[in-house]
């Protein structure tokens, strides 16, 4: 037993710190941040992926493997901060689409009508959650968990164990990215935008023409009828305006996990 115990000992801090990098991936990742996955089930999901990983992962740290809170709790914050970094970029597209939908929501007065999005544990409106899945789904047929497990794994190659800090943080790519994201944002809104201001001001023409045309009753209907129109029609451009951000957010991300420094989107 002993004998069991002087060969396990030796690898418990580096495991613990291979799973809880993987562990940061379920704090922003798009579908693994879901409420609806069990806890449990997340913990299994976590510790099946260090396990895999863990015999290739370099072993040798900057200090000594002590079972120690006061040395561990860093090093553990560091990890964590890895793999919650990882998700964050990845669920920047996807986050932007969804707000464009709270800003059409907004524009044409549904944005009182809220449903439970159990994917980021938040009260929504219905065409913020439609365009959060069609952004979903795009994500998921790019690839995107998979690119995510692969940049996770490849991060080992060169941010070594507890390696990581201010120095490698990649403040510019967050910058970038969320620089894009708004621009996304007014992309996919445009079109009901739009449709809704144009809608508006022939309603006011239309209200000095006829004042005895009640505008109130008449135009918020009108109003949502022609944002949905206009959102439906636009839905193909929506879909490949998210693609190819999560696109090149997917591949901002691999960029900088391959060489770890403030790196700056091209797209």
């Amino acid at each position: 037993m002993s004998e069991l115990l002087a060969i396990i000992l030796p690898q418990a801090v580096p495991f613990m710190l291979v799973l809880t990098r993987f562990t940061g991936l379920f704090f922003f990742a798009p579908m693994l941040t879901s409420a609806t996955i069990p806890v449990r089930a997340k913990a299994v999901m976590a510790a099946s992926m260090a396990l895999v990983v863990f015999p290739a992962v370099s072993h040798d740290l900057p200090t000594p493997l002590v079972l120690d809170l006061w040395v561990l709790a860093p090093m553990m914050a560091m990890e964590l901060a890895v793999g919650a970094a990882l998700g964050l970029l990845a669920s920047v597209p996807v986050l932007a689409a969804q707000a464009a939908g709270h800003v059409m929501s907004y524009q044409m007065g549904l944005a009182i009508a809220q449903v439970y999005n159990p994917e980021v544990d938040a009260q929504s409106d219905a065409l913020g959650e439609l365009i959060f899945y069609l952004t979903f789904s795009a994500f998921v047929a790019l690839g995107g968990l998979e690119t995510l497990f692969l940049a996770l794994t490849q991060s080992f190659a060169t941010i070594p164990l507890s390696g990581f800090g201010p120095s490698i943080t990649p403040l510019d790519l967050y910058t970038s990215l969320i620089t894009s994201g708004f621009d996304l944002m007014l992309r996919i809104s445009a079109p009901a935008t739009a449709a809704v201001m144009l809608l508006m001001l022939a309603m006011g023409f239309l209200m000095k023409t006829m004042p005895q045309l009640n505008v109130l009753s008449v135009g918020f209907a009108i109003k949502i009828l022609g944002g949905l129109l206009a959102a439906t029609m636009a839905l193909t451009i929506i879909d490949t305006a998210a693609s190819d951000e999560i696109r090149s957010a997917l591949d901002a991300m691999l960029a900088w996990v391959l060489h770890p420094q403030p790196v700056t989107e091209g797209g």
